[in-house]
């Protein structure tokens, strides 16, 4: 499912100009997203983020008198909970935009189907250069349990 970012006072969902209650706010969002939707049958225990809004909110502290980070705060509200980056949550979101994911890391719910495993052929010398011919085949990402995944764009 999708989950809308809350609107902060600045009027935009994009996380360099949300305060870190607001960044809260949307880490529960999603969390809670998969667990209401689904009832309670379905609780993500694994968040991914775009690497530049993971480390800027690991870096910020949630106010003035404490030593906490956005993250940190996070995690220790839910500690069965893993918050990590991902390289690729940049630009897969709408119109190029950034995403963050959230899903239960289990085999049974979300899985890539590999149908050739990688292959190297020997090394074969050529034009002074080795060459090393690989193969594999993959089937994409299935995921038989759809509500169980949940994102949101543009933080």
């Amino acid at each position: 499912g999708v989950q809308t970012c809350a609107l902060p006072i600045s009027g935009t969902t994009q996380w360099a100009f949300k305060s870190p209650d607001e960044k809260i706010a949307d880490l529960t969002g999603l969390f809670a997203a998969v667990v209401a939707t689904t009832y309670k049958t379905f609780t993500i225990d694994t968040i991914l983020l775009p690497i530049q809004q993971f480390y800027a909110a690991n870096g910020q502290r949630m106010g003035d008198g404490s030593d906490e980070t956005v993250l940190h705060f996070f995690g220790k509200v839910n500690p069965a909970l893993t918050l990590d980056s991902w390289q690729y949550c940049a630009g897969a979101g709408v119109g190029g935009t950034v995403r963050a994911v959230g899903y239960v890391r289990h085999r049974r719910y979300i899985r890539m189907m590999v149908s050739d495993e990688f292959r190297q052929m020997p090394p074969e010398w050529q034009d002074l250069t080795f060459n090393v011919d690989c193969t594999a085949k993959t089937a994409g990402v299935v995921c038989p349990y759809p509500l169980s995944v949940c994102y949101t764009d543009g933080i």
